[in-house]
């Protein structure tokens, strides 16, 4: 019986990290993709003539999200 209850233990506690760390990776991503639409934001013309096509179609949506559109 006790030998159970270990493997419970065990596994509820595998479960109760699991679910954990993917909480802080799902936190650490969202975080990291507002740090780049916020740099994409602040980008300087510059920095816009350097953009790759994929890039320049984000700042665009940023642009546009800002003035009030929906894309």
């Amino acid at each position: 019986m006790f030998f159970l209850y270990l493997i419970v233990t065990q596994f509820t506690s595998a479960i109760i990290y699991g679910a954990l760390t993917a909480f802080v990776v799902a936190t650490v991503i969202v975080a990291f993709k507002i740090y780049q639409k916020e740099k994409l934001a602040k980008s300087s013309t510059i920095e816009i003539d350097k953009m790759s096509g994929e890039n320049f179609e984000k700042y665009l949506e940023s642009f546009f999200r800002k003035q009030g559109y929906r894309v």
